[in-house]
């Protein structure tokens, strides 16, 4: 009886991914890339969403990145697919209803997709228990002065108060360092000393303009000091609060009034429109616009691959190539929609299903490396979702795993210096 049964589970799950299958393939190849298509799309990506919610509501080590996931897919949907007449900035308008427009959607509905099926968990996580490092000194000392260095040439003083992204790398960076200060030297002084750094660092960029600095830093330090696990409903329901939070501060920022009547209307015709996500998608559009017109596609991937190892900023970022030549953003782009302008729709199905080889293999284990790509995955989640590849690859993957190979040869060399 437990064979039929389990025959017949798999028989349904098989028929049921069948048809979401078809549905998403008719969407992307059938439907004409018209603006009636936008509404569709976003439907199959709210759909989508509550797949996700279905099945990893209960997995303690996925819940947090896919709770994260939903919430930035929902906003595309409900913002720039259900709704997105009412929450364009003036020169995204026109673009609403451009076959651009319609195949960059198409591109986020595939990578969702794309993302949904190809997450695994295993049936048994195993222990939840996290793997533990070894502690030394030396390796906090000499990541707190990078640390120090970090706070001082980071980040471009010349502007305060004004929104701007005016960081260099190495204050991104600085997050990885600060991790691994954190891991591998556990005692309770040096982790208030970082978290103090931590506030400072908040400060100083909120107080520059570069508010989107703050909420990898503020994230990281959550998912350190958080014990319990989560629970995705709440997890949720909290970032929803936050969007409609923050739109509430940029409301009265903008207008100067006291929170009023006409602020809380304000917020409730705003709803889940985030700015970064909005200027993500666009950024999006204006890629796949640019590429219609250009014949170079498959150079540049491989002068973005070689940026990856040797560094590289503005000149192989498709939204400041794309602005240079006339087709105005302000940013974002979203990595999926790279390896779109390089290899078309196949180029979005494998980057999806890069994405999720890797992140299978952090979150079904529980060793060191597994452990920090955990964290590294999750904070940089909003830079590689909605802006550039090169932060998952280079800044959440290539960066953390040198770091962990060095600290862990320096400590094993202490540790064999020591038995000598």
């Amino acid at each position: 009886m437990k064979l039929k049964k389990k025959i017949e589970n798999n028989f349904t799950h098989f028929l049921l991914n069948a048809i979401l299958t078809c549905i998403i393939a008719i969407v992307i190849l059938v439907l004409p890339n018209t603006y009636n298509t936008l509404s569709t799309i976003g439907y199959c990506i709210i759909l989508l969403c509550i797949i996700l919610y279905l099945k990893y509501r209960k997995a303690e080590r996925f819940t947090f990145l896919v709770g994260m996931i939903i919430i930035i897919s929902f906003c595309f949907a409900i913002s720039v697919c259900l709704n997105p007449y009412s929450t364009a900035f003036n020169w995204q308008v026109s673009l609403i209803n451009t076959e651009a427009n319609i195949i960059n959607a198409k591109n986020l509905l595939l990578f969702i997709y794309i993302f949904t099926m190809s997450l695994k968990r295993k049936e048994s996580e195993g222990t939840s228990e996290p793997a533990q490092f070894n502690s030394n000194f030396l390796i906090f000392l000499v990541g707190f002065l990078i640390l120090i260095l970090a706070f001082y040439f980071g980040i471009d003083k010349s502007i305060i108060g004004v929104y701007s992204s005016n960081t260099n790398p190495l204050y991104e960076y600085a997050l990885v360092v600060y991790l691994f200060c954190w891991l591998y030297f556990d005692k309770k002084w040096a982790h208030t000393v970082l978290i103090l750094y931590a506030i400072l660092y908040c400060v100083q960029a909120l107080l520059y303009g570069d508010r989107s600095s703050c909420f990898p830093m503020i994230l990281l330090n959550i998912l350190l000091l958080w014990k319990r696990g989560y629970n995705m409903k709440y997890i949720i329901i909290i970032g929803i609060g936050g969007i409609l939070f923050g739109n509430a501060i940029d409301i009265f920022r903008n207008s100067g009034a006291l929170f009023s009547l006409d602020v809380f209307k304000e917020v409730l015709d705003r709803g889940l429109f985030v700015n970064t996500i909005s200027y993500a998608f666009y950024g999006g559009t204006q890629i796949v616009r640019y590429g219609l017109y250009t014949a170079n596609n498959i150079s540049h991937f491989f002068s973005y691959l070689a940026s990856l190892f040797l560094g590289g900023g503005s000149d192989v970022t498709l939204t400041v190539i794309a602005n240079a030549n006339g087709f105005v953003n302000k940013g974002g782009g979203m990595s999926h929609i790279y390896f779109y302008y390089w290899f078309g729709y196949l180029g979005t199905i494998v980057f999806g299903l890069i994405i999720s080889k890797i992140i299978n293999y952090a979150y079904n284990h529980q060793n060191k490396i597994a452990n920090i790509l955990q964290l590294m995955i999750i904070i940089f989640l909003f830079r590689w979702f909605l802006y550039y590849p090169i932060t998952f690859f280079r800044t959440a993957l290539i960066i953390p795993t040198v770091l962990y190979v060095l600290c862990e040869l320096f400590c094993n060399a202490i540790k064999n210096k020591r038995r000598g």
